[in-house]
């Protein structure tokens, strides 16, 4: 069963007893009886959901409750995440499903668009694997419908999203995912289990398998100029900006209370950048990652900057992280300083063994020795 969606076009579901969650305007918000109790940004939501251990620690989380709201959002919360957990782990993980940050992100819409641009499509099938977590804004029968005939255009990565125009007049939008998505010359390849299948008029495909969390949209220019995917400044962008960074530190909102993951993460301000990449620009910073906004010094802040372009630059040269897949099935060339695999061995710049902690729902790696 696949999410709904909400009269004002945005994604809902129902959880419980005159309890629904909608995304839209860039928030995940809980109502009951028809009353919102219960607000968060749509970033920090996923990645609480997403990268969530154990369903307790969402309770760390920063909701908004509204009146008795309390009880509701509990069991709410609790029953999405069991969910997640069971239909989202990737196969011999053990955190959940990864995301595709701003490198895989940059590195597939190149490939598509060195594959896909000007190729007409002659088919399209919103998928064959009904996913609790995969969200469309369209029906079945309109996603079949929309794309033939049209034509691919120039296809560009930003933030986490794929954009990719079918020309004339929609977009469609790959993003704040998990998974595959693959280019097929024929139809022998295409995967036992999809969630989008486009086929052109060559014989080509494309596939999008999403494993975890992952929306698949089909906007208009119009409907383009306001959605989520288009905010936020790229760490590859000219606008990123040692200035630009350094403003956002001192003005961001909550800064005395909110912790330096959680502004690289959530935002709003920087786009792209995910729990992955985010292990080793920290480290490279030299700052803990529980670590509040405010206390972070200028000099911090100056390698925090540096260490987040260093680490998105080099992720892109090398096509993204070794755990993730290019558009042909290819592992990325980045193999991450800090993930799983360096838990307990030593760090490479002073000895101390790697440590692992749970915070903002999802695993943080660190040397205690070199991050503080």
């Amino acid at each position: 069963m696949t999410a709904e969606v909400s009269a004002s076009g945005a994604p809902a579901e129902r959880i419980g007893h005159h309890v629904w969650l909608h995304l839209m305007d860039g928030k995940a918000v809980i109502t009951h009886a028809g009353k919102a109790i219960a607000q968060h940004p749509l970033r920090a939501w996923i990645l609480a959901v997403s990268r969530i251990a154990e369903p307790l620690l969402l309770r760390d989380t920063v909701w908004e409750e509204q009146e008795s709201g309390a009880l509701v959002r509990s069991r709410a919360l609790m029953h999405l995440a069991r969910r997640h957990r069971r239909a989202g782990r990737v196969r011999g993980g053990g955190e959940g499903a990864r995301m595709i940050e701003l490198p895989e992100v940059v590195t597939l819409a190149r490939q598509m668009n060195e594959a896909l641009n000007g190729k007409r499509v002659a088919s399209a099938n919103r998928g064959n694997s009904p996913h609790k977590w995969v969200f469309y804004n369209r029906p079945p029968e309109e996603f079949a419908k929309i794309p033939v005939g049209k034509t691919v255009g120039e296809v560009r990565g930003e933030a986490k999203w794929i954009f990719a125009p079918l020309e004339p007049g929609f977009v469609l939008l790959i993003g704040e995912t998990g998974g595959r998505v693959l280019f097929h010359q024929d139809e022998r390849t295409i995967p036992q289990r999809y969630h989008l299948l486009l086929g052109f008029e060559d014989g080509t495909c494309l596939t999008v398998a999403v494993q975890g969390w992952g929306s698949i949209l089909l906007v208009t220019k119009a409907e383009l100029a306001g959605h989520p995917a288009a905010r936020g400044t790229s760490p590859l962008s000219d606008a990123f900006t040692y200035e630009w960074f350094k403003r956002l530190l001192q003005e961001y909102e909550g800064r005395d209370k909110k912790s330096v993951k959680e502004l690289m993460i959530t935002g709003p301000g920087v786009s792209g950048i995910g729990n992955g990449y985010l292990q080793d620009i920290l480290f490279r910073a030299r700052v803990h990652p529980t670590r509040k906004v405010a206390e972070i010094t200028g000099r911090e802040c100056r390698r925090l900057y540096d260490a987040t372009r260093r680490t998105m630059k080099e992720a892109v040269r090398l096509d993204g992280r070794d755990t993730e897949r290019d558009l042909y099935g290819n592992p990325g060339r980045y193999r991450a300083v800090l993930d799983k695999r360096a838990k307990g061995k030593p760090c490479p710049e002073c000895g101390t063994a790697i440590g692992k902690m749970a915070f903002l729902g999802g695993a943080a790696y660190f040397c205690p020795g070199c991050q503080t």
